[in-house]
């Protein structure tokens, strides 16, 4: 009896461990063609892949596997247990891992590459079956990073100044109240058009402006008075770099900002 309670403490106690893992482990930041930001330690410009601890413990993330490709299980990367200082990430950290390709590199340093043409990321348990965190991407832009907001979160936004292993920006910090109209925007995100839509409750003098994260205007699309009711207006992106962008709409009485998502 004492040895099969024993036996169900440590499965428990595994079971609680793996989940611990999989709920504080993210894929938080990638870059897939990396040409002046982020130096590695073979003295090349690599792709890279940030993962972020959210938890409140310690994660040695040695006998891990990590991939590219979600499909093939003898194509998946186990990172290596010889140096547990440098795989393992604390509470609220992060770590990067080098992927050009070149394993012998560094302990850090996986056996593939991201393809700026758009993939996968992919991060296993050491049973190389139990997901731990997974994600898509399409086509990237060279030296811009594609990472979560806020660290660990549910919304992806290219960065035009990447962070590998330090905090992403906080977008969701930025205001998006909502007054006496109706705006959306679609699609979002958008390659070189977006069509802004909104509804007025009466008739108003209304501002539409963009601006990008500096706060720098970079277009004036209305500036007129307009009558109650559901109005469109197209807006040409493709001479704006990919990147996190806001539009603004203001009125006498109320002001609202939305994000826009430029993608290549």
């Amino acid at each position: 009896m004492i040895r099969y309670f024993t036996r169900l403490m440590v499965i428990a106690f595994l079971v609680l461990t793996v989940t611990a893992a999989m709920a504080q482990l993210r894929i938080n930041e990638f870059m897939a063609s990396n040409s002046t930001t982020y130096p590695g330690p073979q003295g090349d410009y690599p792709d890279w892949i940030e993962i972020y601890n959210g938890g409140s413990q310690a994660i040695n993330l040695a006998g891990y596997w990590i991939s590219d490709d979600l499909n093939e299980p003898d194509k998946l990367y186990q990172i290596p247990s010889t140096s547990p200082s440098l795989t393992t990430v604390q509470p609220g950290g992060f770590i990067v891992f080098i992927a050009n390709g070149d394993p012998t590199g560094g302990v850090l340093n996986v056996n593939f590459k991201l393809s700026a043409s758009g993939e996968h990321i992919g991060l296993w348990m050491p049973d190389k079956t139990t997901v731990v965190d997974t994600m898509s991407f399409d086509v990237q832009t060279t030296d811009v990073s594609m990472g979560l907001s806020p660290n660990g979160g549910s919304l992806w936004y290219f960065f035009n100044s990447p962070t590998p292993g330090a905090s992403n920006p906080n977008y969701t910090a930025i205001p998006t109240n909502t007054n006496n109209f109706e705006i959306t925007c679609l699609p979002n995100p958008c390659t070189d058009k977006t069509t802004i839509r909104f509804t007025l409750m009466e008739s108003s003098i209304i501002q539409l402006s963009v601006f990008d994260l500096m706060g720098k205007q970079v277009a004036l699309l209305a500036n007129a008075k307009f009558v109650n009711g559901e109005h469109t207006v197209s807006f040409d992106t493709s001479q704006l770099e990919s990147g996190l962008y806001f539009f603004k709409l203001k009125t006498p009485s109320s002001t609202v900002t939305r994000k826009l998502q430029v993608s290549r």
